[in-house]
């Protein structure tokens, strides 16, 4: 039996070690496909925010280009895991939704 009620996820971006709501204020809908309801908002990122997110991307390019692989590598699994987590997630959610 599918629900007519669903919770609106709210995200953010992530610049300069934090996430962030977009510089406006401004968000967009995303719809689930099958129901045609919002299944979430999105921070709805604007040239401020680009600026913001590049200008802190160059300040940690120094940093992390001197690092070494050896002690990037821990890093770098989390992030593989993640999004290979994430399309589980949103079947789950959207499965969970739809009951």
């Amino acid at each position: 039996m599918l629900s007519n009620t669903t919770d609106v996820r709210s995200f953010q971006y992530y610049a300069a070690g934090a996430w962030r709501d977009a510089a406006g204020g401004q968000v967009f809908s995303v719809h689930e496909p099958y129901t045609g309801q919002v299944y979430a908002e999105v921070a709805a990122c604007g040239p401020d925010d680009a600026r913001l997110a590049v200008q802190a991307a160059a300040e940690a390019f120094p940093a992390w280009s001197d690092t070494t692989p050896w002690r990037t590598r821990p890093l770098l699994p989390q992030g593989r895991r993640d999004r290979q987590e994430a399309p589980d997630r949103n079947r789950r959610d959207t499965r969970a939704r739809n009951r």
